[in-house]
């Protein structure tokens, strides 16, 4: 992210968000072609959490095409197995509602394919019901496994707010260290390719919603021996993180 586009998305998350259906028609999806910049990427699809599609031609050099894709143009079960295994994957009861969602439960890879094989060949019927391997983030950020968003904003009974505060204050640590140490983290090949502006936009948002927990009437209410450091404290490092790497650029 270079310096143009930080004051652009910066300025963006100011404004009051419009309806998704005021943004655009419901029936219309971006289809992209060919590479297209991150800068560009993050400021019309991820900043605006517009959805888009990928071409085959665009995503034809992606390991996973030809790792996890056998050639008959089918999942290849048995590498997925051999991979991950034991790994544990969120996955939604169809069957149930709750909140509007369905609710989420851990199971390994292995005990889902396992039920995925003898639901289909039960004719895509099973007593555990429509079970949904759902938003399995396989990658990492930072040194650490993302957690699962519905892990903390569960959805039967709330935020975890507890654990969702930790998690903002990884991310700032590892944005401000980034920051403070001239961009040369060797932890974070991923900081150090998005850059000091983008790190800088992290802290902005990471900011913007801890200010809103703390005007929060449940999260008042959460015990500070839970959260293990004080909020205003690593809300004031942020904003003098921000402010020097401002007056730097």
């Amino acid at each position: 992210m270079d310096r143009e586009t930080l004051g652009a998305c910066s300025s963006l998350v100011k404004l009051d968000r419009q309806p998704c259906a005021q943004l655009q028609p419901s029936h219309f999806l971006h289809y992209i072609q060919t590479e297209i910049p991150y800068s560009l990427f993050f400021s019309k699809h991820l900043l605006n959490n517009q959805p888009c599609m990928f071409s085959s031609s665009f995503t034809q050099n992606w390991s996973c095409r030809s790792r996890w894709v056998g050639h008959d143009g089918k999942p290849d079960l048995h590498t997925l197995l051999q991979e991950f295994d034991e790994t544990p994957v969120p996955v939604a009861d169809c069957n149930t509602k709750e909140y509007n969602s369905n609710p989420k439960h851990t199971m390994s890879f292995r005990d889902f394919l396992s039920y995925w094989r003898d639901y289909i060949q039960n004719g895509h019927s099973s007593p555990k019901g429509c079970l949904y391997l759902k938003d399995w983030h396989m990658h990492r950020y930072d040194t650490i496994h993302t957690p699962h968003h519905q892990v903390m904003m569960k959805s039967c009974t709330g935020i975890d707010y507890a654990e969702f505060a930790s998690f903002l204050k990884t991310i700032a640590n590892h944005r401000m260290s980034f920051l403070s140490s001239r961009h040369g983290n060797a932890f974070s090949e991923t900081l150090s390719a998005l850059g000091p502006h983008h790190a800088t936009f992290d802290l902005q948002r990471v900011a913007h919603i801890l200010e809103n927990m703390l005007s929060n009437e449940d999260f008042k209410r959460v015990e500070a021996s839970a959260l293990g450091f004080k909020v205003e404290e690593l809300l004031q490092e942020i904003r003098d993180t921000i402010s020097k790497h401002n007056t730097a650029y």
